[in-house]
């Protein structure tokens, strides 16, 4: 079997299904940027003099503003890796054209794009939701967008959740921060999870030799040993009091030491009382209190790096992290945001943040 010792790692553009060279050639720097919230975006800085991209290479004008390859509208792939694993790391569509000129530099084109989420974000409604779980909503949303729901997120029926003139990806991530699911898009496919159930690639990164740049924080400012969440119920006329512990943070952890745990050992009991919205019943209670201590607990251990390009890397991707020293060796890191950058210096280069709820 015979190996690549040597690949571009530049970007491959399609646009409306046709692959564009000359993109590659021309480009600046491109950068693709993701979080749990949602929402991909796509930047790229084009070098735009250049040989006419119509006339064969013969002339040189100013190239990218006549329509022919950028537009707005047009669909949109990039992707990157060396050939045997070459990833796509950006599906959506252009949002955005710019031109920038200088004084003893060349004009630079730029183009935005975003994924189909974009849609959500420029759709405002007035909407009552009647007796529908937070995953029932989301499954409304992603028909109206004629886009195909993928839900899995537990959480209690409400009598009524009303949108009051919010985009629908407004809403939407502000339900999924009661329960602690993400939102995203995957082509046409809108998707709804709580962490536990988001499926991600599974990536072993070395300091020294994947990793170019790291940092990791074990953190107890943030932590609680137990949540509650207090209210009134109306119907049965009386008090609302729930809560959740460090046996939240047990169900998903297979070993190591918690920052609630930690917490309690070093200073004591800690309780957070959760004022922000206000509950009608103990189902929402009890779900709304262990999202928050989830929360909370899920982000003791933050990692910050910088790899030398990792196509694969993903938000919801499972890290092992090794030569990081005890507390912050091994499995169970959890990738919350990727920023995938290339320019002509550095080449590809994939930021990350991971968060980890134990030390070693």
């Amino acid at each position: 079997m015979t190996e690549n010792l040597y690949f571009t790692s530049s970007p491959v553009f399609e646009i409306d299904g046709q692959v564009y060279g000359e993109l590659a050639r021309d480009i600046v720097r491109l950068q693709v940027e993701e979080g749990t919230h949602g929402l991909k975006t796509l930047w790229v800085k084009l070098a735009a003099i250049g040989p006419a991209t119509d006339s064969g290479g013969e002339e040189e004008t100013l190239n990218y503003l006549d329509g022919r390859i950028l537009d707005f509208g047009k669909e949109i792939n990039v992707a990157i890796g060396p050939p045997d694993s070459q990833r796509t790391i950006f599906h959506g569509s252009i949002s955005a054209l710019e031109v920038s000129f200088e004084e003893g530099e060349e004009p630079e084109v730029t183009f935005y794009a975003e994924d189909n989420l974009m849609d959500l974000r420029m759709t405002r409604r007035m909407k009552t939701y009647e007796q529908m779980t937070d995953a029932d909503i989301a499954s409304e949303i992603a028909s109206a967008h004629s886009l195909n729901p993928a839900v899995d997120a537990q959480g209690p029926t409400y009598d009524v959740v009303q949108q009051w003139n919010m985009s629908d990806l407004a809403f939407l991530r502000e339900r999924a921060r009661l329960l602690q699911a993400e939102v995203w898009v995957e082509s046409d496919t809108l998707h709804f999870k709580t962490r536990d159930r988001r499926q991600g690639t599974t990536i072993t990164l070395v300091r020294g030799n994947d990793l170019i740049r790291v940092q990791a924080s074990a953190d107890l400012a943030h932590q609680r040993t137990e949540v509650r969440v207090s209210g009134y119920d109306a119907s049965a006329r009386e008090a609302i009091d729930e809560s959740a512990g460090k046996d939240a943070v047990a169900a998903e952890i297979s070993g190591g030491r918690t920052g609630p745990s930690i917490l309690q050992n070093a200073f004591g009991e800690r309780i957070s009382h959760r004022v922000r919205e206000v509950c009608l019943n103990s189902s929402e209670a009890a779900d709304w209190a262990r999202a928050e201590m989830l929360r909370r607990a899920r982000g003791f251990i933050t990692v910050r790096g910088v790899t030398n390009g990792t196509p694969d890397m993903i938000v919801g991707s499972s890290l092992t992290l090794e030569r990081m020293g005890g507390p912050f060796n091994g499995q169970g890191y959890y990738v919350t945001w990727v920023c995938h950058t290339y320019d002509l210096n550095q080449g590809h280069r994939t930021e990350f943040e991971a968060q980890r709820s134990t030390v070693g």
